[in-house]
Order: structure tokens, then sequence, then C-alpha cells
């Protein structure tokens, strides 16, 4: 429970929570006891976690110049609901992707030891039939994305770039 909480507050932001029991089957002490146990040994812990994060990138802060961001997802909702494609979507949650790509995957794939390549490609189910992609936005977007990085990928595989097209 205690890590439930605490992902609903770092993704939704959520700072409080109510929670509610059935009755049914449980005696009345047990539930006596799950509340108990709630405001003693879960409540303390996750207002103490939740305290120890805001701290811990305020003194990161002061140590180093950086910039912290952090997502409300649930403050993004029109931007993601009214957009078929990436092109569409508003500025803030275009942001928030950008985000979550380069803090989220990005490290990822590094544990993969993987090369990771500034471009990415988005595209919903509804571009593909079964495994064939359809859309040739998607499908140029990718052309295009690939183009970038050719000449990063094959200067890495065998030390010589070349120039490249798209055909």
């Amino acid at each position: 429970m205690i890590d439930k909480l605490l992902t609903y507050h770092e993704v939704y932001g959520l700072g409080r929570a109510i929670i509610q029991m059935g009755f049914g089957g449980m005696p009345q002490v047990e539930h006596l006891k799950a509340i108990a146990r709630l405001g003693t040994e879960v409540a303390p812990v996750v207002r103490r976690e939740v305290a120890a994060r805001a701290k811990s990138l305020d003194t990161l802060r002061g140590m180093l110049p950086i910039e912290t961001s952090r997502i409300d997802v649930r403050c993004l909702g029109q931007g993601f609901t009214q957009a078929t494609e990436r092109d569409e979507v508003t500025p803030d949650v275009e942001a928030a992707i950008r985000l979550a790509e380069e803090h989220t995957l990005r490290p990822l794939f590094a544990f993969f030891q993987a090369l990771t390549v500034p471009v990415a490609f988005h595209a919903t189910a509804g571009d593909f039939d079964g495994t064939t992609l359809l859309n040739p936005r998607v499908y140029g977007r990718v052309e295009v994305g690939l183009t970038d990085v050719v000449n990063l990928l094959r200067t890495r595989a065998t030390g010589a770039a070349q120039s490249v097209g798209v055909g």
C-alpha cells in the first residue's frame, strides 16, 4: 500500500487519499486494526518519503545549477485526449512527453547498453493493421528520423560517415 500511495503521489500529484473498506465478512475489530495500521504504519512512512524526496531535490538544486521538472499527468488530460497525431498535442503535453522520454526511456536503454539516439517515433494502434504500418504520415516521420541518425549509426559501426538523402 505504501508503494501504491507513493506512486499515486508521484504520477498524479496525490496529496490526500480516501480509503474505503467493505464490511462484508470481516469482524469490526479487524477493520479497526486495519485503520490503526494505516495511521501508525502507512501514513507516517508515506509522509516521510514524500518529504525526503522534496528535500533531496531542494538540496541537489542548492549543490548544482540544475532545473527540476515535475509532470502532473492529471493536468495534461485534454492535451492528450483531443489529439490523434503527435503534432496535435498541446505544448505542455509535448514537453511532458519529451521529459518522460529523456528521463525514463533513455536510462532503461542505457541499462541494456543500447545506443540511444535523439529520435523517437510515435504512433497509435489505429496507424497499424496488425503489424503493418498504414499511416503514411507516421512512415514519413520514421524516414526523416532515420535519415537524421543514419550517419551516426554508420560512423559507430564502421568509423566512416557518408552523405544520405531521403529517397
